[in-house]
């Protein structure tokens, strides 16, 4: 039932590791996307309430209908919703926490190295790489120019350092935060995965 959390570099592979990760572990992943589905499911419905264990247990609730297999629970239809409109701090806190309690859980981004950190049987990791090799997989991947791409990551890494000093008035990029830092500059994608995998295997058994 642990939960992994991994901030990264925009570039750096977080995703594709995090990708990795959730089939070798057969874990879900809680995406940004996800998040502004669950957070418009609950609006419309208002469910969240005035009471944070409420709105903790009403995330809870809709995110295991949305990850249970198919044939076990019934998805509820998905409404329309703006992926631009900003979650509130309490949705993000009642969904990161929604996704620990269901366990088994990759959370990439939105503070959850914050949200979790003082709780037990989860990895916080951080992936970086070098601005350089970040740059150079951006303009290939999407067909920019090393401008272009070098604007676009930059941007990018403001918005999540931005984000996590907004909400929670803490840098994203100190490395207490984290139980295992990779670079993927010299670690590939599958040994940083393999990584991971091996510290989780390691991390303290809650009795």
């Amino acid at each position: 039932m642990a939960v992994i959390t991994i901030s990264r570099e925009s570039g750096s592979g977080g995703k594709e590791i995090a990708a990795l990760l959730s089939e070798k572990l057969n874990y879900k992943i809680l995406t940004k996307d996800l998040m502004i589905e669950i957070a418009a499911h609950l609006n419309k419905e208002g469910s969240a309430g005035g009471d944070s264990t409420a709105g903790t247990t009403a995330s809870a609730e809709l995110l295991d209908g949305i990850l249970a297999p198919v044939g076990q629970k019934a998805r509820a239809s998905k409404p329309s919703f703006d992926l631009e409109k900003p979650l509130t701090i309490r949705q993000v806190r009642d969904l990161v926490l929604a996704a620990y309690s269901h366990g088994n859980m990759i959370i990439i981004g939105r503070g959850g190295q914050v949200i979790l950190a003082n709780k037990p049987d989860v990895l916080h990791v951080r992936v970086i790489a070098p601005l350089e090799k970040r740059i150079a997989v951006r303009a290939a991947r999407e067909g920019l120019s090393l401008k272009e791409a070098q604007k676009k990551l930059v941007e990018a890494d403001k918005a999540h350092v931005d984000f996590v000093k907004n909400f929670f008035d803490v840098d994203n990029r100190d490395p207490l935060l984290y139980d295992l830092v990779i670079n993927t500059d010299k670690i590939s994608i599958d040994a940083a995965a393999e990584l991971i995998f091996e510290a989780l295997n390691r991390l303290p058994k809650q009795g």
